[in-house]
């Protein structure tokens, strides 16, 4: 049941290895260039790491977290004018998941970064990338992420930091209803439009054929940034021959039971439910455990899911 994608075979690769746990030991980012800085490290750590190279620095706790890394903290700590060696950032937000730095965010001064990536940029649409760094730099914008392997899963370079600007919490829609856009039976030419309106950003991709109902050409429409059960997601839409099949919405695995409460708000209790799957809406939707996503289906998918990887138990 994977999904291929354009550029994801590297990203995915790295992600899997730690889709359930936040990682342990540290992960140096870009080589140390941000002061030494490394995934899995503690706040106290990466403070003490960040001493000298910051014009300002202060922390922003998030409580209850609704960050998908986070199951019960949720930290940000904002280094104002960042200098280190050659690199230099007007800001620097570092995100802690549970107490382990998860993800960097930066703005103003991002192209210092780009000679930092161990591997050669590509482009991808408006993006410059090194995808072995995990780092995505949008000079159009002035911005840029460094992720760690389990922030590649839900690909939170999709997500500007908003504690750079403000202390407060930020609140974001809990609703796990079915979107809007998601109009299962229509065409791929009607739902652009609204998709492209509706995210932040979108990218079309042919793919080869692993829809159940066995298309003769399958399309994906990757939608980026729409707020879904409490945090901008990622959601990847499946069309066979044109029609909209199903749909992906990336989660993290630290968040499960935020998810399955906005669910059951949405969809009531599920009718189904094993170490790998709970099952809404009459097999219509479906929180899968092993690798933190939300699935809803068609109609005519439904059934065959059902048919193919739970009864099975695939």
């Amino acid at each position: 049941m994977n999904r291929p994608g354009k550029y994801l075979s590297r990203l995915l690769a790295i992600a899997l290895l730690s889709v359930t746990s936040v990682p342990v030991s540290a992960d140096t980012i870009l080589g140390g260039a941000l002061a030494g800085l490394g995934f899995g490290q503690d706040f106290v750590a990466a403070k003490v790491a960040l001493d000298g190279s910051c014009q300002g620095l202060r922390a922003v706790n998030v409580q209850p977290p609704n960050f998908p890394l986070a199951g019960r903290e949720e930290t940000h700590l904002i280094c104002e004018g960042f200098a280190a060696g050659n690199v230099r950032l007007a800001e620097l937000a570092l995100t802690f998941a549970d107490d382990a730095l998860v993800l960097a965010y930066a703005r103003g001064n991002t192209a210092s970064l780009e000679g930092r990536a161990g591997a050669a940029l590509e482009r991808w649409m408006q993006f410059s990338v090194s995808w072995d760094d995990r780092l995505v730099v949008d000079a159009t914008k002035d911005e840029a992420w460094v992720m760690s392997a389990e922030a590649a899963h839900p690909n939170l370079f999709q997500w500007p930091n908003p504690y750079v600007g403000q202390n407060s919490r930020v609140a974001y829609d809990n609703a796990a209803k079915r979107p809007g856009a998601l109009q299962f039976g229509r065409r791929l030419e009607a739902l652009k439009p609204l998709f492209e309106s509706w995210c932040a950003f979108t990218d079309l991709g042919q793919y080869s054929v692993w829809l159940l109902t066995e298309p003769e050409i399958q399309h994906q429409l990757d939608c980026y940034g729409v707020e879904y059960a409490g945090f901008p997601r990622k959601i990847e839409a499946v069309f066979g021959d044109g029609v909209l099949q199903q749909a992906w919405i990336l989660t993290g695995s630290a968040e499960e039971s935020r998810v399955r409460d906005a669910l059951e708000v949405a969809f009531g209790k599920a009718i189904y439910a094993d170490e790998r799957w709970e099952i809404f809406d009459h097999g219509r939707v479906m929180l899968r455990k092993d690798k933190p996503e939300v699935l809803m289906l068609s109609d005519t998918l439904a059934p065959l899911y059902r048919a193919e990887y739970v009864d099975q138990g695939e």
